[in-house]
């Protein structure tokens, strides 16, 4: 109960509420930011996927090309293995390391006009 009571009064006073603030952001300004926050975080996770799985899948490649290098028969099988769970792995990575930050980062900007009065 403690717990509840701590939250809902934090949330009041990170809102506002009972200070006689004026309402938060006009509609449409609340809706341009929810839709510059939506278009800007899918663009960057799209390109930190496709980079990420591209670097991924050139670095897992020449990795199983040199491990399976001594056999020299299967080092087109290792390239193409090894390529494909760097791609898996790369495209996790490049996700997180560019949409990650872009996500924070455009939220504390949407979150900035959703809590500013209206003009």
């Amino acid at each position: 109960m403690k717990k509840y009571i701590a939250t809902a009064l934090i949330a009041a006073a990170a809102t506002g509420a009972g200070a006689g603030v004026a309402q938060a952001g006009t509609q449409e300004q609340n809706n341009a930011a929810m839709q510059d926050f939506s278009s800007t975080v899918g663009v960057a996770t799209t390109a930190g996927a496709l980079t990420g799985t591209a670097v991924g899948f050139a670095i897992g490649c020449v990795v199983g090309g040199v491990v399976t290098a001594p056999t020299i028969v299967f080092v087109p099988l290792g390239c193409l293995t090894a390529g494909v769970t760097g791609a898996g792995i790369g495209g996790v990575v490049g996700t997180l390391v560019v949409g990650g930050p872009t996500a924070v980062i455009k939220g504390v900007e949407m979150v900035q006009v959703i809590i500013t009065p209206a003009a």
